[in-house]
């Protein structure tokens, strides 16, 4: 092909930008000024006629442009998102061949020039390809094992991965991992569809996987590689190059916190796990994807579903959610969210004696609050139970809750139906909930023998004199039930201000369990990181998993309490894989107790001092929890005397509203220890 004169090449060139550039106006790749989507709302149509013009254009382009690899691989790119979203914006060009031709010029992007270091585009672009090759197959497709539009996706969930481990910051990494959420949802739709449910889990934990390593691996990798023995790696990140960083990149796989994280248990390991477990499926909660118009069986693919997987044989079970997929995304979910935004900036002094939802914020929250908890019981907890029905358990079933995406955002035990005579009946009385970010995070929390709970209980007020109720429940608890409790808050507590030093003197180690039974009655906050307040400074996430690194599988592991604020939720993202409560287990602990929303100081000393009852009555961590929130939801006479004078003085409606008990959550596993008991119901009173 004879090359064209500079000048004609660059006005070919300048042809081509101005070309791609109309295309991002109407095509929004990757936006970042794009408004968040609502919880499941539809995807939306492109203009025919612009997607056209476009392509038109860039045809012409293309034929100009000749000797620039990285321009061409752009238009092509360009051109296939463009043809498969006419394909799905155009009845009259809905046709095989207008679909074949995005096909072709996707691989074109694909292989039009070597790819080292990972990017979004490149996962974005693997993404189109994926969902055009599920809507004309072609003759590549084979008749067994995954289609290949499952495999493209597989290869865009990679992409994104190593974007996570190549990010710099820890907000820049949960960005991309939150935005696989689509692509995991959608391909577990797809897998699904296909009757693949093991792939189906798959994916899903490929998905949680990159979640939690976008906390654990961001802005670390030379750190990980040289504190895993691999000084050579860890050189070739910092000084190799492209070359060098993709050598780099597959040795941090392999690497003990690349291997825990970024791998996906098998089903017989997950089951081998669960046999030492106390329940009875983990339970993947997975969102409608955002459905594409016109894709044949789109409500099979998009549709919200429940995944099962019981420790019987690793048996699977599905069932759909098609409640979820409200219309154009319209959900009590959606209003839930705003409002807890609201709540959660509005200025506390507005809020009065009802604390978190007293005030005109509050109220809105709590209104929304019930609202969602009568829709969750209705589209997702309503199905569950009677699914659960079928098994014919001798027990109240325990269920773990690994929910995907915005699902993450929803406090389940808040589910509630109408039990008749203008009652309640709540899901909470009808089976013990958990949750986990993870199958892969739950099989190694199994293999943690539990500590003895007594064995060295360590309990934290706020540092700077606040929460008045819980600091004198905490104290009671020293007293009555933990003698030789270790007590830090302000500096006349028993052992001191509560320090940075010191929460991590309680907290797991590498070499050393932590206490068995830690109680953090002090402020927590999601932004701009996970982080723990203590009397000089902030603790970060960051440090608590760094100073368990290379910790040993098998090492004991106790129980965390964090009755404080928004230790189980993020703001901005909606996903539990990104807590402090998730990463005390990721650090080491074998059960953690989080808060979904600030709690209020008397009923959170409430619910503790009835949590530490059954605790000392013999309860397991999930179960304790559980009776405690039943005893507030209805509290008896004898429930309010343990409480002592000022706590019992609390009305009904504090104690018993959702608000008060909802936003506590268990995390974990306590797996039977041979010297347990069985509990002593006289404890409980």
């Amino acid at each position: 092909m004879p090359v064209p004169p500079p000048a004609v090449a660059d006005e070919a060139r300048l042809a081509a930008q101005r070309g791609l550039d109309r295309a991002t106006a109407v095509l929004h790749p990757g936006d970042p000024a794009a408004p968040a989507r609502r919880p499941f709302a539809p995807a939306a149509l492109k203009d025919p006629e612009a997607l056209r013009a476009i392509a038109a254009d860039l045809h012409q382009a293309l034929a100009g442009v000749t000797g620039d690899t990285r321009l061409r691989r752009r238009i092509h790119q360009t051109l296939g998102v463009c043809h498969a979203e006419l394909y799905w914006a155009d009845p009259a060009e809905r046709t095989e061949q207008t679909m074949q031709e995005a096909v072709v010029h996707l691989n074109h992007a694909l292989t039009a020039s070597a790819h080292a270091t990972p990017t979004v585009e490149w996962a974005d672009t693997l993404q189109y390809l994926a969902r055009c090759l599920r809507e004309v197959p072609g003759p590549w497709a084979e008749a067994s094992g995954p289609s290949p539009a499952e495999r493209t996706m597989r290869a865009a969930l990679r992409e994104l991965t190593r974007c996570v481990m190549t990010a710099e910051t820890t907000e820049e990494a949960l960005d991309v991992a939150v935005a696989a959420n689509e692509i995991v949802a959608r391909t577990i739709g797809w897998c699904l569809a296909d009757d693949r449910h093991r792939a189906a889990i798959d994916i899903a934990e490929a998905g949680r996987g990159l979640v939690l390593a976008s906390v654990v691996l961001s802005g670390r990798v030379e750190e990980v590689l040289r504190g895993s023995g691999n000084p050579a790696a860890a050189e070739a990140w910092r000084n190799g190059g492209e070359a060098g960083r993709a050598t780099a990149l597959n040795a941090l796989w392999d690497t003990p916190s690349g291997e825990q994280l970024l791998t996906t248990p098998i089903g017989p390991e997950i089951s081998v796990a669960m046999s030492g477990m106390r329940f009875d499926a983990i339970v993947y909660l997975v969102p409608p994807g955002r459905p594409d118009p016109a894709v044949r069986d789109a409500a099979a693919e998009t549709g919200g579903h429940a995944i099962f997987l019981r420790p019987v044989l690793g048996k699977v079970e599905v069932i759909p959610l098609p409640g979820l997929s409200g219309a154009d995304g319209d959900t009590p979910l959606e209003a839930y969210l705003a409002a807890l935004d609201g709540a959660l900036s509005s200025d506390p002094f507005e809020r009065g004696v009802d604390g978190f939802r007293g005030g005109a914020h509050g109220q809105t929250w709590a209104d929304a609050l019930e609202k969602l908890g009568f829709w969750t019981y209705q589209c997702i907890m309503g199905p569950l139970l009677e699914q659960v029905r079928t098994w014919s358990l001798n027990h109240e079933p325990h269920l773990v809750l690994v929910p995907l995406g915005e699902l993450g955002a929803i406090p389940y035990a808040a589910a509630w139906t109408d039990a008749g005579g203008g009652g309640r009946r709540y899901a909470l009385e009808d089976l013990v909930l958990s949750y986990t970010a993870s199958a892969r995070l739950l099989t190694e929390v199994a293999r943690r023998p539990p500590q003895p709970l007594n064995e060295r209980v360590v309990l934290v007020t706020s540092p700077h004199g606040e929460h008045p109720m819980t600091r004198r429940a905490t104290r009671l608890l020293a007293t009555r039930q933990y003698p030789e409790a270790e007590v830090y808050g302000i500096k006349s507590e028993r052992n001191g201000p509560a320090t940075i030093d010191a929460l991590l003197g309680a907290l797991p180690g590498r070499d050393r369990p932590g206490a068995s039974l830690l109680q953090l009655s002090t402020h927590g906050t999601s932004h701009p990181v996970p982080a723990l307040q203590a009397k000089d400074g902030w603790l970060p996430l960051s440090r608590i998993l760094e100073q368990a690194r290379d910790r040993a599988p098998d090492a004991p592991g106790g129980l965390i309490i964090t009755n404080a604020c928004l230790t189980d939720r993020t703001q901005g993202h909606y996903d539990e894989s990104l807590t402090l409560a998730t990463g005390f287990l990721a650090a080491g602990a074998s059960a953690v107790i989080g808060t979904r929303w600030p709690v209020d100081d008397d009923t959170a000393a409430a619910l503790s001092l009835r949590l530490h009852l059954h605790l000392q009555a013999g309860r397991e961590p999930a179960e304790a929890l559980r009776r405690a929130q039943l005893d507030l939801l209805r509290p008896t006479a004898d429930i309010r005397q343990s409480l002592g004078p000022q706590l019992a003085a609390l009305t009904d409606d504090r104690l018993s509203h959702p608000a008060t008990w909802a936003g506590h959550v268990h995390h974990g596993t306590w797996p039977s220890r041979p010297d347990e008991k069985k509990p002593d119901e006289k404890k409980e009173g």
